[in-house]
């Protein structure tokens, strides 16, 4: 997500869709390190972020535009 933030264009646009917890579809790609939960970009990847990301290197402040589920997947538009 760092890197998505850095390499975004000021006032650019970020889709994502993610399978989330407490979904199957979380668990069965083996690249997928960290489970996310609805809310994983508020609390990590946003400018309305808790303190605790900064402690993970986390520098991405997204401003989030939508967040819905898919069945069992997250949808977010984020924007720098």
């Amino acid at each position: 997500m760092n890197e998505c933030y850095r390499v975004l264009k000021v006032d650019g646009i970020f889709l994502s869709k993610t399978p989330i917890y407490p979904y199957l579809a979380a668990f069965q790609d083996p690249t997928h390190n960290n489970i996310m939960t609805v809310d994983t970009f508020k609390l990590y990847f946003s400018n309305k972020s808790d303190h605790i990301a900064k402690h993970y290197g986390i520098t991405a402040e997204f401003k989030i535009l939508y967040q819905s589920m898919l069945g069992a997947h997250l949808i977010a538009v984020l924007r720098k």
